[in-house]
């Protein structure tokens, strides 16, 4: 081989190897632009509701509950998706049911996707008043950021004390 060959040759593997640093170093770097991650467990706070009940009750400090239920609901928000979990309780006094409380929880976390929970809305009857029936709603964040934009999206999550839900 003479000493041009061997000197294009070298040249040309240089050239590769500067071409794999780049591609390394451009990975690392979209890897880096993905906003952080929301782990595995508990979104926020766990909430307590107990203002419908207080209105129902004759000593609002001791409240008499007849009966109360667990209702979950298991749904998957962003892109990729995060599975969460929805889980409320209610209370049954007098032939009304409450909202006693509610949490999120983060099943299977997705990479790059961070998720935040709002604060409930206000309890509003969706029944009649001598059988009222508590809901509310909570809006949930999720967003994305990459190497060219940022994905963001709000999504409203209504559950109500008869166990019925829904998102929009």
């Amino acid at each position: 081989m003479t000493s041009g060959a061997r000197a294009s040759q070298q040249s040309q593997l240089s050239a590769y190897r500067r071409l794999g640093r780049m591609a390394l170093i451009g990975s690392l770097l979209l890897v880096g632009c993905s906003g952080p991650t929301t782990p595995v467990g508990p979104l926020g706070t766990p909430l307590e509701f107990s203002e419908g009940l207080d209105q129902h009750n004759d000593s609002p400090s001791v409240p008499v509950v007849d009966s109360s239920q667990r209702h979950q609901a298991t749904f998957s928000l962003g892109d990729p998706a995060a599975k969460l979990r929805l889980t409320w309780t209610n209370l049954e006094k007098d032939n009304h049911l409450f909202l006693a409380s509610a949490a999120v929880e983060v099943l299977e976390a997705a990479p790059g996707v961070s998720l935040q929970l709002d604060s409930a809305s206000n309890p509003i009857n969706i029944s009649t008043t001598q059988a009222a029936i508590e809901q509310r709603s909570l809006l949930l964040t999720w967003s994305r950021q990459t190497f060219l934009k940022t994905q963001r999206r709000t999504v409203q999550v209504r559950f109500a004390a008869n166990g019925k839900w829904s998102m929009e």
